[in-house]
């Protein structure tokens, strides 16, 4: 049984028929269809992602009133294939049949509801009373707590159950109608700290209801770029799953121009080739792909660094008081954020003990070859109010996530 959108805790989410013609039926179909991809989309992330020892996966052909069977989930097949390589997947019928096995519901209620005018007023006379009761008067509130407080133990039991019942279901109201109030956690990669200073909503949004990011080519060819050179460099290191979720953040940059876009291996190859010949082709670095973890004003902050030089690799784009250039690699298009290497620069200072004001830093956009340096004007102060402010801020209300993690 179909339930009215008007109707749904989910309705402000879901797609609305604007026009009663077939234009709009049309569009209302398709809005439908994305609308049950991304449930879709949603549901197989959240089984997968929140399985923790075991992940069942059934499907159906017939659902009553249909008049064709349904095609197994593409996500379904997926994980079908995973368990027949294990070993673990039962048999499934290949042959639904022609005829639909599943009886037609029966029964239903009509929507709009068609009151009569004694429905209506007697509908209108339970409401008023319940407004009187939701904010009542001094001399009202008085007589109700002087009332209780002479009740039976069992009264004032049910009365307190009530109200946690209505706490409660606020609480659910809020969060469903996406005005939840979320806290900054206390453990944070550098990318998630930059995009909540950025756009504080859509961060708050990810940390209420986490959605996964859409494949980005762009985010692919960075991480396979980053695998490359740490193998160029001579500077394998062993990065764990964590540290490399935490591209989800960081790495997704706008893609190169969509059109006419190169395929990833010709766009890989195109970076390759430009930083074979660029000017950080010739130097050695100290450290690529470091991780680093700094505790700053209660929080734990984490992170990896692209690239570390000295000054005798680094000479022409160090300051005359800096003994190290951090470097971090762009391959997209994606806005430079000088905060994220003023964090990098506070790390790798911390790891050495020595002045931040000894480290420069920048960022090397691979394809043309340019560099740009950066003014670290943040220091650890700064960056300890800038948590604490976002901390305070409660980084809310969060809006409905939509479309993925990135802004």
């Amino acid at each position: 049984v179909a339930l009215p959108h008007e109707l749904r805790a989910d309705a402000a989410a879901l797609p609305r028929l604007t026009e009663i013609k077939p234009a709009g039926f049309t569009k209302f179909h398709e809005a439908m269809q994305a609308a049950n991809r991304q449930a879709e989309d949603r549901l197989a992330y959240v089984a997968v992602t929140r399985a923790r020892h075991r992940l069942i996966a059934t499907t159906h052909c017939w659902q009553p009133g249909a008049a064709k069977p349904k095609t197994p989930s593409p996500y379904f097949l997926v994980l079908e294939a995973i368990a027949e390589r294990s070993g673990t997947a039962a048999e499934r019928p290949t042959d639904p049949g022609s005829v639909n096995p599943v009886a037609n519901p029966t029964g239903g209620v009509d929507w709009p509801v068609n009151l009569s005018s004694a429905e209506t007023a007697a509908w209108a006379e339970v409401a008023a009373q319940v407004n009187q009761y939701r904010a009542p008067t001094s001399t009202l509130q008085a007589d109700l707590d002087q009332a209780l407080a002479a009740a039976p133990v069992e009264v004032r039991q049910t009365v307190a159950a009530w109200e946690d019942a209505v706490a409660a279901l606020t609480d659910q109201s809020a969060r469903q109608s996406g005005q939840v109030t979320v806290t900054l956690p206390t453990d944070l990669t550098a990318s998630q700290l930059i995009w909540a200073r950025r756009d504080p909503q859509a961060f708050a949004a990810q940390l209420a209801r986490p959605w996964p990011r859409s494949p980005s080519p762009g985010g692919r060819v960075g991480q396979a770029f980053h695998h490359w050179l740490e193998t160029w460099a001579g500077r394998p290191t062993l990065v764990d799953a964590i540290d490399w979720a935490d591209d989800d953040w960081e790495e997704v940059e706008a893609d190169w121009a969509t059109s006419q876009r190169p395929s990833e291996s010709d766009r890989l190859a195109e970076l390759q080739a430009a930083f074979q010949t660029g000017r950080f082709a010739d130097r050695t670095p100290l450290v690529v792909e470091h991780g680093f973890t700094l505790a700053i004003a209660g929080f734990q902050l984490r992170g990896r660094i692209d690239a570390v030089y000295d000054r005798a690799n680094a000479a022409d784009l160090v300051p005359g008081d800096a003994d190290y250039l951090v470097v971090d690699w762009k391959t997209g298009l994606r806005p430079s954020d000088p905060g994220q290497l003023a964090l990098y620069r506070l790390a790798w200072a911390r790891q050495l003990d020595i002045p931040p004001e000894t480290v420069a830093a920048g960022f090397y956009h691979v394809a043309d070859d340019r560099w740009e340096p950066v003014d670290l004007s943040v220091d650890e102060s700064s960056l300890g109010r800038i948590l604490e402010n976002l901390a305070s801020s409660a980084i809310g209300p969060a809006r409905e996530n939509q479309s993925g993690p990135h802004p």
